[in-house]
């Protein structure tokens, strides 16, 4: 758009005939800000699952990442030749790890 006096002018005249044609009363009350209304305080309430899932975090949280009793008893069953492998029962887990992350 190109501006020129002309279209400068027009704009001036439409803005000078909405102020002058507008009342003082109406210019102060619209002046005066509104009351500030009281905002209700937000709350969150949890479910009681969400509430069992936070005490078993915590509970995870404060579990031992290694379990030292089983990793002395594999141990001791592997130097001692008494460890015995399940290949089936790997396989299976292996099998339904995988499964799980196609899904």
């Amino acid at each position: 758009m190109k501006v020129t006096e002309t279209n400068v002018n027009f704009g001036r005249q439409a803005y000078t005939k909405g102020v002058e044609s507008t009342s003082a009363a109406e210019l102060n009350t619209a002046k005066q800000p509104e009351p500030k209304k009281e905002m209700p305080e937000d709350k969150v309430s949890l479910s009681s699952n969400a509430q069992d899932m936070q005490v078993a975090k915590d509970a995870m949280a404060l579990a031992p990442d290694i379990r030292a009793d089983k990793v002395y008893e594999v141990r001791s069953a592997i130097d001692n030749g008494s460890y015995q492998i399940n290949a089936q029962k790997i396989a299976d887990k292996m099998i339904g790890f995988s499964i799980d992350q196609m899904i």
